[in-house]
């Protein structure tokens, strides 16, 4: 029988919320997983190396999840599925993870963009119905000088289901990392995504799209750590809460000392549909450099009453008022996805 233990993941980088205790979450991890078959689909030339453990210059990489969590997938042995590319055609990278019952998946995703290389790369995460179980994917991405790296990641999870969604960055001179999220399942869904902009005028950019309902839960933490010179960030998250849903954002932009002349921004927009719901948004902007730009903020409404009333004097129910609201701020972030097939296939699922 596997044993439980308990971790904390998602830390704020420093610990400014203890009366509220939102500086992490804790969670209980069985020992004894092993990893999940990872379906895949390449377009173009990738070199792969997979089933190794993961290439040695990535174990420095620093995840959104903390260190516990990478020392525990270590510890079990985690399976490595492992890819380079080295030029700057539109290929295109799909890697799915599928969950079925009782499944204790533990996975890692290495991806290695070369100097001016571009990388595009879906990974698709889902559970079947009624599934139990967790699932931790690990993604580490060293971004080269110049080069381009497009990560988008879908959450199709189910209600018992546990998906734990680990993402660490580093980006060298002028590189780049674009990360797309969108959640739109149910189950306990933690995401941690750190980028390490170590290079001078390099950039991150984060766009969130998520719904959660029921008696579900989402729990996020992005941190950006501005370290190079003229170095940009964006991190925008957009989301509904309805039912007994539950949500907790943290958002970081960290200047470091040497991150002149940088600027880092980060907002989320929340829609709240219940009386029921909860929902914690901490944005945090810590600065160890003068001359830097940083902005924060956080949008928490509910339907607007006078496009409520509109709607429905013109015999649109209220829940199908909600649906469509919903529905398209899903869609304004799935339409941003460069990947054709991905993003047709996300938009006619929710037709």
């Amino acid at each position: 029988m596997s044993d439980d233990r308990k971790f904390f993941i998602n830390p704020l980088p420093t610990r400014t919320w203890n009366h509220l205790r939102m500086n992490e979450t804790a969670v209980d991890l069985p020992s004894g997983g092993c990893a999940v078959p990872v379906q895949t689909e390449r377009e173009g030339s990738w070199i792969e190396q997979s089933g190794a453990a993961e290439p040695a210059p990535f174990a420095a990489v620093q995840t959104g999840c903390g260190g516990a969590l990478k020392a525990f997938l270590q510890s079990e042995a985690a399976g490595t599925n492992a890819f380079f590319k080295n030029d700057r055609t539109e290929d295109v990278l799909r890697l799915g993870f599928h969950y079925t019952d009782g499944a204790q998946g533990r996975n890692v995703v290495v991806l290695d963009a070369g100097e001016d290389a571009l990388l595009t790369v879906v990974e698709d995460f889902s559970a079947e119905e009624k599934a139990s179980g967790t699932g931790i994917v690990q993604t580490l991405v060293r971004a080269a000088k110049g080069s381009l790296v497009r990560l988008i990641q879908i959450h199709r999870g189910t209600d018992g289901f546990m998906l734990i969604n680990d993402t660490g960055a580093e980006c060298a001179d002028g590189a780049r990392v674009e990360v797309i999220h969108v959640i739109q399942g149910g189950g306990t869904n933690y995401i941690g995504c750190l980028a390490d902009l170590i290079g001078d005028r390099s950039s991150f950019a984060a766009d969130i799209a998520y719904t959660v309902c029921g008696e579900n839960r989402l729990d996020m933490n992005y941190v950006v750590l501005q370290k190079g010179r003229k170095t940009d960030s964006r991190v925008d998250a957009l989301g509904v809460l309805r039912d007994h849903a539950f949500k907790l954002f943290r958002g970081t932009i960290d200047f470091k000392n040497g991150s002149c002349e940088s600027v880092g921004n980060e907002k989320e927009n929340v829609l709240l549909l219940d009386e029921d719901v909860v929902n914690q948004t901490i944005p945090l902007i810590l600065c160890a450099e003068e001359d830097v730009e940083g902005n924060h903020g956080a949008t928490i409404g509910e339907l607007d009453a006078d496009t409520l009333f509109y709607l429905e004097t013109r015999g649109i129910p209220r829940e199908e008022v909600s649906e469509m609201v919903a529905r398209g701020r899903m869609d304004s972030v799935i339409r941003m996805i460069p990947d054709e097939k991905t993003r047709n296939a996300l938009l006619g699922s929710e037709s």
